[in-house]
């Protein structure tokens, strides 16, 4: 174990199903790894009908850890509930676990040594894969399918040279549950942007990671091939517009006007925010020193913020192999 590293934990809470809420924090609390410190930042409305219950589930695991703190959020948003979190503690990592997903036991004592065995200095993003079951629909006749996959499984990354990580997690979103960063990066960028409730995660690393050809200096992602954790899809989490954002405008009958809502929101910030801000690398910008297989493959894998690459079938399932001293 690498005791020396410690971990904050920064859980962002807003409306979420009380069954994931203990599953979530009872996770960390088991972790194997147990120098952390966990804020738990609640921005559940005081009318949502259990906001008590919510809170009292906090209080619970406070009243008998010291090491969670229990916080009302101050604004509003996933955004600034992370940078509140993140403010409140110290610690040099920091570490995300959405309020509706847990950990396995292990997360924290792998990724601390992972950090530990980090040969590359300018890391300051470390991320890992996370298990799911997701449910599809067919457009075409309407069946349903159920797929258990990874996420944030991206074996091409081994191709992406250094100081390309800015353009390729730009097309491979890298799930919050399973990010660890280096604070004093996240600090110097400004945090988590709180004008934005989508793709607010993806807009962080692309900050700290530093634009190519453009800024100074480039930092580095490190891909961990652990499994941090289970990745909870269900139709009130925040990517299916649902309930747990903001953005989402509630009322009692959940009609399909309040998801209309939260789409306009997001394909606003999407349009004024992020594609402003970041660009996609050109085929005819390539430098002299890549080959012109290598710069298509970029241009072609960075493909905007987008979920399209997110799960993988069985096949890639079945090749996918942790670290061997992780399973020994």
């Amino acid at each position: 174990m690498s005791e020396e590293i410690k971990f904050d934990i920064i859980v962002p809470i807003y409306r979420t199903n009380l069954t994931y809420l203990n599953d979530c924090i009872s996770s960390i609390q088991g972790q194997l790894h147990e120098n952390f410190n966990c804020y738990l930042v609640d921005g559940t409305p005081l009318d949502y009908e259990e906001s008590t219950q919510i809170t009292d589930l906090c209080i619970e695991y406070v009243s008998t850890d010291d090491r969670f703190n229990y916080i009302i959020q101050s604004g509003k948003g996933v955004s600034q509930a992370r940078n509140q979190g993140i403010e409140a503690g110290s610690s040099t990592y920091v570490a995300f676990l959405d309020s509706d997903d847990y950990w396995y036991s292990e997360r924290l004592a792998w990724m601390a040594d992972s950090i530990k065995n980090n040969k590359k200095s300018d890391t300051v993003i470390w991320w890992s894969v996370c298990n799911t079951d997701h449910i599809v629909q067919s457009a075409k006749t309407g069946e349903i399918h159920h797929l258990s996959g990874h996420m944030g499984l991206f074996p091409d990354f081994e191709q992406c040279l250094d100081e390309h990580h800015y353009w390729f997690a730009m097309g491979h979103p890298l799930m919050t549950s399973a990010v660890v960063l280096l604070r004093e990066r996240f600090e110097a960028v400004g945090g988590f942007d709180e004008d934005l409730q989508m793709a607010e995660d993806t807009d962080c690393w692309l900050r700290m990671l530093g634009k190519p050809y453009e800024d100074e200096k480039t930092y580095l992602l490190s891909y961990e091939p652990d499994l941090a954790g289970y990745y909870r899809c269900h139709p009130d989490q925040t990517t299916r517009l649902g309930k747990q954002t903001s953005a989402y405008q509630s009322n009692e009958s959940g009609s399909i006007e309040d998801s209309r809502a939260a789409h306009d929101v997001f394909h606003q910030q999407a349009q004024e925010h992020l594609t402003n801000r970041h660009e996609f690398p050109i085929l005819e910008n390539k430098p002299d020193h890549v080959t012109e297989e290598y710069w298509h493959w970029l241009c072609d894998t960075s493909g905007g913020m987008n979920r399209k690459q997110l799960i993988f079938g069985n096949e890639e399932i079945e090749t996918f192999q942790p670290h061997k001293s992780h399973w020994a």
